[in-house]
């Protein structure tokens, strides 16, 4: 008896959990905003769905890694439309402030090598041949455009261009040599830096060197400096040991400063598209700690609104331990059942985009992918993409993006 009555709740719980996909498969139907051949927005979309985009003041844009084709080609042509509404005059991106005003320069008067910027993020995902076209058609969109948009760097995490801005501006014997004492210990530094794997006696020298540094420093009152000097002081709280130790407590660190700056820019006038990966443009909780876009949306309300880029199946640009370099041959892990993606692969357009409202998710779907910096095989995070994001465009097949540093094979 006890058998049998198992063996029934088993076999309603299988036809409920396929009653629910199959609901839900058809209502991404129905929604499902197809895209054109470029991952581009079809013109029935176009007086609809990217009007109802230029409504926010800040726009989160991720990707579901930092290394596909298509995601770059798809948040491109985004930025290409929405900017034509001349509502958005900011992108952000997550790179360093006083590197990204490099970017800016070239893009204002030419000025620099567009390569060597780019190479000074440290960001080897956004040295691309994607990322580069986009840059090159804002340029020629700020030629003529009344509304000139530019790049804004809300990350922190290299105190290279910082560090040099603030060290022109100084004239004391004294603060002077604490900066090129910093310089020297940075250029010493590099991946400890880059890893945030600064031992404590070395961050505390540090400190001591930035104190003497900021004797002179605290007096001035030129605001791109001061945005320099902001941004200095934020990168080392993200090499406090207390801190870069612990990947909770760096996570929630860096994401809350990253949301700060991006609202210090809104606040003075500015809308912004902002450009990074889906764990921190999300609206949720990320798998560390609350997200960038938790923060944004705490503060904005129905100002910010999120979208997750997601993809069924391809490859992925990063670097390969085994290769030994960077490659864009990384296969993707193909979604089970427990994920999103598997039930976005069933839509009859292959690639297209939805609106989230009030879609509702079956409980049995509990993942979506989420991939960094490095390869693996362990590709998708616990949580509810449809509650993490206001959009999420999907791409069924897609491939690695144009690297600058891809290995031959």
């Amino acid at each position: 008896m006890k058998r049998l009555i198992t063996l029934l709740l088993l076999s309603f719980i299988i036809l409920t959990s396929f009653a629910q996909t199959r609901d839900l498969v058809k209502e991404l139907n129905q929604r499902a905003i197809p895209l054109d051949s470029t991952f581009s927005f079809t013109q029935a979309a176009n007086s609809t769905l990217l009007k109802n985009l230029t409504q926010y003041r800040a726009l989160g844009l991720g990707e579901a890694t930092h290394g596909t084709h298509e995601f770059f080609l798809a948040k491109a042509n985004i930025i290409k439309k929405l900017i034509g509404f001349h509502q958005f005059d900011r992108i952000g991106l997550e790179a360093p402030y006083a590197e990204v005003e490099d970017l800016n320069q070239y893009l204002i008067d030419g000025k620099g090598d567009l390569n060597e910027i780019l190479k000074s993020f440290r960001q080897y995902t956004y040295e691309t041949r994607e990322f580069v076209d986009l840059i090159k058609h804002l340029k020629m969109h700020n030629a003529t455009a009344k509304t000139k948009v530019l790049f804004y760097g809300y990350d922190f995490q290299s105190p290279y261009k910082a560090m040099s801005n603030l060290r022109s501006a100084l004239k004391d014997p004294p603060a002077l040599s604490a900066a090129d004492s910093l310089i020297a210990t940075f250029n010493s530094l590099s991946n400890e830096l880059y890893g945030h794997q600064v031992a404590v006696d070395t961050y505390n020298r540090i400190i001591q060197d930035s104190k003497k540094m900021y004797q002179e420093l605290d007096k001035i009152s030129n605001p791109a400096l001061l945005k320099n000097l902001n941004n200095y002081r934020q990168f080392l709280r993200m090499n406090d040991p207390q801190f870069s130790s612990d990947m909770g407590k760096a996570s929630e660190l860096r994401d809350s400063l990253m949301a700060n700056n991006i609202l210090e820019e809104l606040n003075r006038g500015h809308r912004m598209i902002v450009w990074a990966h889906n764990g921190h443009v999300q609206k949720t909780k990320s798998k560390f700690s609350q997200s960038m876009g938790q923060h944004l949306s705490r503060s904005l309300k129905t100002d910010y609104a999120a979208m997750g880029l997601a993809t069924y199946q391809g490859f992925y640009t990063g670097y390969n331990n085994n290769a030994q370099g960077v490659v864009r041959t990384n296969r993707l892990v193909v979604p089970k059942t427990s994920q999103i993606e598997y039930y976005l692969n069933q839509v009859k357009h292959k690639n297209f985009i939805i609106s989230t409202d009030k879609l509702l998710v079956p409980a049995m779907i509990v993942e979506h992918r989420l991939l960094g910096y490095g390869v693996t095989d362990d590709q998708f995070q616990s949580g509810n993409m449809v509650d993490a994001f206001d959009y999420i465009l999907f791409i069924s097949n897609t491939s690695g993006s144009w690297n600058h540093y891809l290995k031959k094979q």
